[in-house]
């Protein structure tokens, strides 16, 4: 009597179809990972200088505030970021991203520092804004002031 269902050799064969296939699909998934966390820091920053000039032309009377001022902590009362964008008042950290944020002479200037977090490879690049409303980006540890903006080569 014969019996119904598969070999060894079957069965080892589709295994190492479906290794390969996992072998080719990762990597590619991690790229795209990486360029979509890359992708939403630099959105973060552009929601900070939206929010800042905003805060400055109403409730700051000209001058910019942290991150509690424009209600980016649990704490907060104003809606110039979404509630929970920020865990403190000069730090955040959201996909994949720490961001360290600075303000300074009398709160007429601001920076924000937007680095990959340890998860993410080296080659994730960091991000820098400031009061110029520029976002700066570098691959070769935190972007500054003197960094290249986005959208050149």
């Amino acid at each position: 009597m014969r019996q119904k269902g598969f070999s060894l050799v079957e069965l080892l064969i589709v295994v190492a179809i479906i290794a390969i296939i996992v072998a080719i699909a990762v990597p590619n998934l991690l790229t795209s990972r990486q360029a979509a966390q890359s992708a939403a820091a630099s959105g973060d920053l552009r929601t900070i200088n939206s929010a800042e000039i905003a805060y400055a032309a109403g409730a700051g009377n000209g001058s910019f505030g942290d991150f509690a001022a424009l209600g980016g902590t649990a704490a907060a009362t104003n809606n110039y970021l979404p509630k929970g964008f920020a865990n403190a008042a000069t730090t955040y950290s959201r996909s994949g991203y720490t961001g360290a944020f600075a303000i300074a002479n009398n709160n007429s200037t601001y920076t924000v520092v937007c680095a990959p977090s340890s998860g993410i490879t080296n080659s994730a690049l960091s991000y820098f804004t400031d009061e110029s409303g520029t976002i700066r980006w570098s691959n070769s540890g935190n972007a500054t002031v003197n960094s290249t903006p986005i959208g050149v080569q």
